[in-house]
């Protein structure tokens, strides 16, 4: 008898591979602020953010197609699903210039729910970068789908543990709209919250 996962978003695993405090943040404390890239992302998700669809010659086009997996537990909805001929084709749409490991470990794990719902192999899809005017290809390789189902697991495990995560401290909090929730240079000081923590409850 299979037991039946939790549901989990697939937009955590975006935020959970790209920093698991983040996710955590997001997810475990609610809270979400927005700076200049988020909002750049709502504006780029604006065109694909009413489902419907669309066709051309040889190509129907549904957005925000409801998705999930009952294999993994995972709920969401693809921004473009393109369907040619006997083709299943999804697009992750992205603000910025380059795609990177979280955001094509949120393509496959579209991919994923594509081939659970539909019963067909989806080899491949795109992220399209707003910034660039252009779309990206990516094979969803076994080795991706090994580093989503893994990903997955840890990102399960997080959840119910209520674990918030480490704070990174590097690059990626520059661009984060969480940086003054999660204060990764005075977190990750031990001695400097201690002697702030001792400090402000003193009578």
């Amino acid at each position: 008898m299979s037991v039946e996962l939790e549901q989990m978003s697939i937009s955590w695993i975006e935020h959970f591979a790209y920093c698991e405090r983040q996710w955590g943040l997001i997810s475990i404390e609610q809270v979400f602020d927005d700076n200049a890239s988020t909002v750049r992302g709502h504006l780029t998700h604006r065109i694909v953010d009413t489902p419907g669809g669309v066709s051309r010659p040889g190509v129907r086009a549904e957005r925000a197609l409801p998705l999930w997996s009952n294999r993994l537990g995972l709920y969401g909805k693809a921004d473009l699903v393109e369907f040619r001929g006997g083709v299943v084709f999804p697009v992750e749409y992205k603000s910025g210039r380059r795609a990177e490991r979280p955001a094509v470990l949120q393509l496959a794990a579209q991919v994923v729910c594509l081939e659970e719902m539909l019963g067909v192999h989806v080899p491949e899809g795109a992220i399209y970068l707003a910034a660039m005017r252009d779309r990206v290809t990516f094979q969803i390789t076994d080795e991706v789908r090994q580093d989503l189902e893994q990903t997955v697991d840890r990102l399960r495990r997080a959840h119910r543990a209520g674990r918030l995560g480490e704070p990174v401290d590097d690059a990626r909090c520059g661009l984060c709209s969480l940086r003054d929730r999660c204060l990764p240079s005075l977190v990750r000081n031990p001695r400097r919250v201690g002697t702030l923590a001792a400090g402000t409850y003193r009578p």
